[in-house]
């Protein structure tokens, strides 16, 4: 999965426990540690190499 549908997946996350009148300050905190991190990561590197399972390591 690649880092951009993760931070989309997160956000769907969030947004749903915002709405929910439950006390979850402390999973709406991690879930947005986790998108900012992935958002860093993202904008550092903005190519991913993308890897297929079956790749093997040229020596």
């Amino acid at each position: 999965m690649d880092t951009k549908t993760k931070i989309e997946i997160l956000q769907k996350r969030l947004n749903i426990l915002c709405t929910r009148e439950k006390k979850n300050a402390g999973a709406q905190r991690k879930i947005r540690r986790e998108i900012r991190n992935l958002e860093k990561t993202l904008s550092e590197n903005p190519q991913e190499p993308q890897l297929s399972e079956n790749s093997e390591a040229i020596s």
